[in-house]
């Protein structure tokens, strides 16, 4: 089982070891807390593993202490390159202290977000139920599909005539002959699929068609006929649905409230745009250029 903690191995770190650097040379308030580690004199505090697992989904039982005692590790680590950083006085480097102070900034805006909408953003059951009851083919009706799939790249009148073909009752064998015959390349793979990993529209057609009936998707840039090849029912209960409908609902509201905040400070503060003049953007000097035109 490995705990992503950091998005690699020491490249781009997590936030557990912004926190750690951000906090060099500063003495931690001296409590009851637990201490899970110590490294050179400097504790790492069971409060600072709880908040790198905080990442982590919930994990069976046997699985918890692997990932804890893995979690620790990282921040054993983390703590050893910091400390490395701040001896080669790293945390006095103009690009490394801009950082920081980012991270910084991130954290506030995030913890003031976090507040704010924890008081606004309620669990809707009955929202919930209703979600779960507007769309039976993603729950109450659901199914997994076995699809054949012939893609071309989009060109004039491609949809139209492969449609014409459709309605005449043609193969995808023929019509792959067909697009051979004229030189046009066409992918073909096949695929097993949830009803939740289709675009809704297409999940319509797909749900109504008999086993070995083809239509057409006409996309951006590719036209695609998909042939049914066969289905099966796998209905997802409400009990087991209705948590992931809460977590999605929330995540609409928690975007459309975070929308309204946001047009809600600007509206209220002074904001000078240095960029923008009349509506036109400025001339931007290069980074790097050391500020010369």
């Amino acid at each position: 089982m490995q705990i992503k903690l950091l998005s690699s191995r020491w490249g781009l770190l997590g936030m557990p070891f912004i926190l750690v650097l951000a906090g060099c040379g500063q003495q931690e308030a001296k409590s009851a807390t637990q201490v899970a580690a110590i490294v050179n004199g400097n504790e790492i505090t069971v409060h600072q593993l709880n908040a790198a697992l905080q990442s982590v989904n919930p994990l069976p039982a046997s699985d918890k202490n692997a990932v804890q005692k893995q979690a620790l590790e990282h921040l054993i680590e983390q703590r050893l390159l910091s400390d490395k950083a701040v001896a080669e006085k790293l945390d006095r480097d103009p690009q490394v202290m801009m950082e920081m102070e980012n991270a910084r900034l991130d954290v506030l805006a995030k913890a003031w977000i976090n507040k704010t909408l924890s008081q606004q953003i309620k669990p809707d059951n009955r929202a919930a139920v209703n979600y779960y009851n507007s769309r039976p083919e993603l729950f109450a009706e659901r199914k997994i599909f076995r699809l054949h799939n012939v893609s071309f790249a989009k060109q004039p009148g491609l949809a139209s005539h492969l449609q014409s073909e459709i309605d005449s009752g043609k193969s995808i064998a023929d019509i792959v002959a067909w697009s051979n015959g004229k030189k046009i390349s066409a992918n073909i793979e096949s695929a097993t699929v949830g009803a939740e990993a289709l675009p809704m529209g297409a999940l319509k057609k797909i749900s109504v068609l008999n086993e070995g009936e083809l239509f057409l998707l006409d996309g951006k840039n590719f036209v695609t006929i998909v042939q049914l090849v066969a289905s099966q029912h796998a209905p997802v209960s409400e009990e087991v649905a209705l948590p992931q409908i809460q977590g999605v609902l929330i995540a609409e509201q928690r975007n459309e409230l975070m929308g309204k905040l946001i047009s809600q400070l600007k509206s209220e503060a002074k904001i000078e745009n240095k960029l923008i003049n009349d509506g036109k953007p400025t001339q931007i000097i290069p980074l790097g250029d050391g500020g010369k035109q």
